[in-house]
């Protein structure tokens, strides 16, 4: 025979817990906790709640049968981090039900980077302590310090510059991953990770990348596949290094990003599209045994002032030197060279739109790492890294110029000696990553060592608004269309947040990411930007919504766009006010991608939502 029976299984009371999606130090929320009574015991509960910054809860709470309880407790977190927060209840009759939640809490505003050089004499002593995080807000806050050519090039700020990069288009993918690939020993010795952590970091790249990868080989900035031949080229490259290094890469994915570089290449003609996509696609293909010598010298032969940047000519000259042509060679890294010297005292090519998302100064640096790779005698690496020294910081450096300074600085890797790191002779570029325990270098040599200081981290003092090549101001309003007042939004309200950017006299335009950072009380209610006609109410803005890519994160609204025009760019997106409480409200930030000098932030700010 044969019987069934249901069965009902539940808690005796059910305990529902909720928290912000995160917070900012300072934010003051709630931990909002519903408790309802099913079945069981009924009566008096104890209850208890505990956690970082959270108020107390009250020791007990009746529920009667099918009874219902509503607390609402304080939450002021202080400290940065990931935190645990624990609810329960114990009915009369001795049953605990225990729920566990956790929260982050972050700073979303932007950060900065200060780099400070100078020489330790022999004898002398600095000491890396607190006084050099003075300034940033705790917990927020890294300095690294580097000596030797690792400190001219500020080698540690490249890698830190390159391994934090927040955002995500193919270029930036690939560039993100250079550090472990053109790098490791400086990764290491900064403690950012282990091997094992190195290898995983490059294989999810590897797999990020693929995904943009279209059926003929190509690759897509922000989707999968394209017609940027740079790109392909730049991404093929980073592929090939990666399987060097140990990243699974599908051969038959490798198989179609050679062959597409192949098949335009075949197509070069008298490169009418311009040289510096095609010079890469050369060199790629010769790393990889696949290139066409007859190409390479005729090129070379007939056609070399066609390659008129510094990077495309060091690249058709480095792919000959892989074929041992180092008389063509070295003719052509001499063109490269004179380009690079030329154009720095006619223009430093700032400001000027090139498809192969480059500057003047990126271009210098890729000359020096390929010519010290093909061991050029002709190329002076000197007078070419005294062009490379950044009077700023990495980070006002794009992706692009940071990745090619990187791989001519490790390619360079001149030690620095005599050094003394508490006590403990060292040899070598990148000295310490500091972050709280303090330690003392000393110059034990004959000799002045150079040392270069960079920290990175969000500043206690907000940034003011304003910037270089753009303005970048936001603004909210009602769905009717009215102003709205951020002292005064109640819980479900919906707002129009707009974004309005402006560039600035004389900017021809560029590749931006705006970042528009959210309090913890919103949250984006669509993903899509909206346009023109969508809010009846704001058709006065005259809306754009031609982004080439955008996200919503859970603590930020990105938009990437091309914007070659001097007129304001307006993007517009609705938000839900979810949370009660009152908010930190960091500043929007725009940034040429390829251009970071030119770069601006908004006003900061606080939200204020009513239950």
């Amino acid at each position: 025979g044969q019987a069934d029976e249901d069965v009902l299984v539940r808690d005796a009371v059910v305990v529902q817990a909720s928290l912000p999606r995160f917070l900012s130090p300072g934010d003051t929320g709630r931990l909002h906790v519903e408790l309802t009574h099913v079945s069981g015991a009924a009566g008096v509960m104890d209850v208890t709640a505990v956690g970082h910054g959270l108020a107390a809860a009250p020791d007990t709470v009746e529920l009667g049968q099918g009874g219902r309880a509503v607390l609402d407790l304080a939450l002021s977190p202080t400290d940065l981090g990931e935190h645990t927060y624990t609810v329960s209840v114990t009915t009369p009759d001795g049953v605990t039900i225990a729920r566990q939640l956790r929260l982050s809490v972050l700073h979303t505003d932007p950060r900065t980077a200060t780099t400070e050089r100078f020489v330790l004499k022999p004898g002398e002593t600095f000491r890396v302590d607190e006084a050099v995080l003075a300034g940033y807000v705790p917990g927020t806050v890294t300095a690294t310090l580097a000596a030797g050519a690792g400190a001219v090039l500020d080698m540690p700020g490249l890698v830190m510059r390159l391994t934090s990069y927040p955002y995500g288009c193919t270029e930036q993918i690939a560039s993100s991953l250079q550090p472990l690939l053109v790098a490791p020993r400086v990764v290491d010795q900064l403690g950012l990770m282990t091997d094992a952590q190195a290898l995983a970091a490059v294989q999810d790249g590897v797999d990020r990348l693929l995904t943009r990868q279209g059926n003929d080989g190509s690759f897509g900035l922000w989707s999968a596949g394209g017609f940027d031949l740079w790109l392909d080229a730049y991404t093929t490259d980073v592929l090939l290094r990666a399987e060097a290094y140990g990243a699974d890469v599908p051969p038959a994915a490798l198989r179609m990003a050679l062959n597409n570089l192949r098949n335009a290449v075949a197509q070069a003609g008298s490169l009418f599209d311009g040289a510096a996509s095609y010079a890469y696609a050369f060199y790629v293909l010769a790393r990889a045994g696949e290139a066409v010598i007859g190409d390479l010298r005729y090129y070379a032969d007939v056609m070399t002032e066609s390659f008129d940047t510094p990077l495309a000519a060091a690249h058709l000259a480095a792919a000959l030197a892989l074929y041992g042509e180092r008389e063509r060679s070295e003719a052509v890294f001499a063109h490269a060279q004179l380009l690079a010297l030329t154009r720095s005292e006619t223009d430093d090519g700032a400001s000027d739109w090139r498809d192969d998302y480059g500057t003047d100064l990126r271009d210098v640096a890729g000359l020096v790492a390929l010519a010290v790779e093909a061991d050029s005698a002709v190329v002076d690496r000197q007078r070419l890294v005294g062009m490379l020294v950044n009077p700023g910081s990495a980070n006002s450096l794009s992706t692009q110029e940071a990745t090619w300074v990187l791989h001519a600085a490790a390619a360079l890797d001149a030690a620095a000696t005599g050094l003394e790191v508490d006590g403990v002779p060292v040899r070598g570029d990148v000295l310490l990553r500091f972050q709280g325990e303090a330690s003392e270098v000393r110059n034990g040599g004959d000799d002045d060592v150079t040392l270069t200081l960079t920290t990175f981290g969000v500043p206690e003092t907000p940034q003011p608004a304003g910037g270089v090549g753009y303005t970048i101001t936001r603004t909210h309003f009602t769905p009717a269309g009215e102003p709205a007042d951020l002292t005064d939004v109640s819980a479900g309200d919906r707002l129009v947040v707009v974004l309005e950017v402006r560039p600035q006299r004389g900017v021809p335009g560029g590749r931006l990411m705006i970042d528009d950072a959210l309090p913890a009380g919103f949250e984006i209610d669509n993903a899509n930007l909206l346009r023109t006609g969508d809010v009846h109410a704001l058709d006065w803005l005259a809306l754009d919504a031609g982004a080439a890519a955008t996200e919503s994160r859970s603590d930020r609204f990105l938009a990437a766009i091309d914007w070659r025009s001097n007129e304001p760019l307006r993007l517009a997106y609705f938000v839900r006010a979810v949370t009660p409480g009152t908010f930190h409200y960091a500043a929007p930030l725009v940034e040429d991608l390829y251009r970071p000098t030119n770069r601006a932030v908004g006003e900061t700010g606080t939200l204020t939502v009513r239950p």
